[in-house]
């Protein structure tokens, strides 16, 4: 997470805008409290970042995914309907010890109740599909 920091705070996304980044292993449910965290010091403490021109969670919006496990805590089910689906790509860690079954590798994701049917969608393929430039 420091290094997420260091990316979103120190410059590097405002000289390189077209930059992306994935971040694995990180546990996928912290992010919102992360970015908050980041958000407030930007606005409380701008003069430590002069050359920060947009807050860091728009930065994170607009160049950063973050890997999410199979078996991601409670919090990341509210994780992915707070920031929205857009910024969370599935890490099947295969051959893993927790998704050696078939159907464990998607099935805790595709089985919530509590993400939306577009923010699976989303999770479960399609922002892998478009951040590789896949096209499928």
């Amino acid at each position: 997470m420091i290094c997420l920091m260091v990316y979103l705070c120190g410059g590097i996304m405002e000289r390189h805008p077209d930059l992306k980044i994935i971040c694995l292993e990180t546990g996928a449910s912290q992010m919102p409290w992360w970015l908050s965290r980041m958000d407030e010091h930007w606005e409380k403490l701008p003069h430590l970042v002069p050359w920060q021109k947009r807050r860091p969670t728009d930065i994170f919006n607009q160049s950063v995914y973050v890997g999410c496990e199979p078996f991601e805590d409670a919090l990341f089910e509210w994780a992915v309907e707070y920031l929205g689906g857009d910024r969370f790509v599935l890490a099947t860690d295969s051959p893993h010890w927790d998704s050696s079954k078939p159907g464990q590798v998607t099935g805790p994701i595709a089985r919530s109740t509590k993400i939306s049917q577009e923010n699976k969608r989303k999770v479960l393929g399609e922002n892998a599909i478009n951040l590789l430039g896949l096209g499928l």
